[in-house]
């Protein structure tokens, strides 16, 4: 009975990827709009370094978290960091940082702030994973790039950074969450197909902010002040202060810190998304805020690992039944709360990993 309903199952997934491959062809031959391709991208676990054919370096990483309480009991994030070439702590002033991402969009080196793409399978039962060795060996699937990845993060970083200040005159569409992407984990000479809906979200990483205004929707700063989500909400409900300034970015709630076996501090920080919907929108429009530009929630509440990337999360919208495309749910949580607690880091138990291995990979 288990087998039969297996094999139906796999039929079914097939057949998609046979219809989003016919979608290709007829964007090709009619030139007409059709359905959007899900793109395939590979994660190797046996691999977790590497360069992009134009010599961009990356580390790859994936963190199980997992929650004793909700449903579904564990998750897996997985990141994807690719390393400036203009390096880590290095200070730019705004037209060099500007110019960075410019000139990046022609020559994938020149990105000036390391680039984190985090991907994660969503589910609230159980993941339906597909073992498809055998049309990765056909062809029949193919796998999208590091290089094609880095090119669209670039992309939509440089217009995620620079259109809300209005500097363009065209509108751009900018993916920095999208749930197209699905991923194909390798194990050993095993190809498993996770078949869920997946949220791919995309920043840009630095130590500090280059300029006030240019924290935004898709940057983690990790020597930015703190912005305690509780205290910074309620002072966007009494619109006192500058808490406006902070609206629509990402923003840091505190820094843990956590000593290794071998007395070294490892800092974990901690960061919402301040997607918080205001009930009166006359106040937004009189203050000059372009809603279009407001960041969407997605994972909501998260830890950052430098070097790794993000270490757990909550992902309010998926869980908190909200609008699709991960639209701000109407209610909001005012506490920072994570759900799940961050167990394995590459196979290796979290506690583990940082005594012995994090300090060997910097």
């Amino acid at each position: 009975m288990m087998e039969n309903r297996y094999h139906l199952f796999r039929q079914n997934t097939m057949r998609k990827i046979r219809i989003y491959r016919l979608c290709t062809i007829l964007i090709v031959v009619t030139g007409k709009i059709a359905p959007a391709q899900t793109s395939y991208l590979l994660f190797d676990k046996d691999k977790l370094t590497g360069y992009t054919k134009e010599g961009v370096p990356y580390r790859s990483s994936y963190v199980d978290i997992s929650s004793s309480k909700s449903m579904p009991k564990n998750l897996t994030i997985y990141n994807y960091l690719f390393k400036s070439e203009t390096g880590n702590g290095v200070r730019l002033d705004n037209r060099t940082f500007y110019k960075g991402w410019k000139d990046s969009q022609s020559n994938l080196n020149r990105f000036p702030s390391d680039i984190l793409i985090s991907i994660t399978p969503l589910t609230k039962t159980y993941f339906k994973m597909v073992d498809v060795s055998k049309e990765v060996k056909e062809g029949s699937i193919s796998f999208d790039s590091n290089t094609d990845l880095l090119s669209w993060a670039v992309k939509d970083l440089y217009f995620a950074i620079y259109s809300p200040l209005g500097i363009f005159d065209h509108k751009e569409v900018v993916n920095t969450k999208r749930t197209d992407i699905r991923l194909v984990i390798k194990e050993a000479n095993r190809y498993l197909l996770i078949d869920d809906e997946t949220l791919t979200e995309l920043y840009y990483l630095d130590n500090r902010p280059v300029s006030p205004v240019l924290k935004n929707m898709c940057s983690i700063v990790i020597g930015s002040e703190n912005h305690g989500k509780a205290e910074t909400l309620a002072k966007l409900r009494n619109s006192t202060g500058n808490s406006w300034d902070l609206y629509g970015k990402i923003l840091k709630d505190t820094t843990i810190k956590m000593v290794s076996k071998d007395k070294k501090t490892i800092r974990i920080q901690r960061f919402w998304t301040n997607g918080y919907v205001i009930p009166f929108t006359s106040q937004t429009k009189n203050r000059g805020i372009k809603k279009e530009w407001f960041v969407k929630d997605g994972i909501g509440d998260f830890e950052f690992l430098w070097g790794i990337g993000v270490i757990n999360g909550n992902f309010l919208d998926f869980f908190m039944e909200a609008k699709p495309n991960y639209s701000p749910d109407k209610s909001v949580v005012k506490m920072y709360k994570l759900n799940f607690k961050t167990k394995r880091i590459n196979g290796v138990p979290f506690e583990k990993f940082l005594s012995n291995h994090y300090y060997q990979i910097l």
